[in-house]
């Protein structure tokens, strides 16, 4: 029912189909199941994630699970830096895609002079 919201983008509700099927699947009753949800999920769909393009949907959800109180600072680093392990052993830090979001970022931002250096090689972030 989440393709019924009109006021989330496509890549939310990608991630939400993923996440939720997830959740479903193992059935996880409890906030204090959180950390073992999300360290299952970067196992299991992390591919997925960053092959989609929902990645930064993804760390949008760890920041509103921190927010709401679901899960701690540390949880969230460990989760990031899983993520980060998993893209960096498999070859996938080149698959997410910095172009679209630079022009997007461009687009939105309408007073943007001339001078501005746009980085075109995102290559230095993670190294092999």
């Amino acid at each position: 029912m989440i393709d019924d919201f009109t006021d989330v983008n496509e890549g939310e509700k990608q991630f939400m189909k993923i996440w939720n099927n997830h959740v479903q699947k193992y059935t996880y009753v409890g906030d204090c199941q959180m950390p073992e949800a999300l360290s299952k999920f970067i196992a299991e769909n992390g591919v997925l994630v960053v092959q989609r393009g929902v990645f930064s949907n993804f760390i949008l959800h760890l920041v509103n699970l921190f927010e709401f109180g679901v899960v701690g600072p540390a949880h969230i680093f460990t989760a990031m830096t899983k993520l980060q392990v998993l893209m960096r052993s498999r070859g996938l830090q080149h698959d997410l895609c910095w172009t679209g979001l630079r022009n997007r970022l461009l687009l939105a931002s309408s007073a943007v002079d001339e001078t501005h250096r746009v980085r075109n090689n995102f290559s230095g972030i993670f190294r092999k």
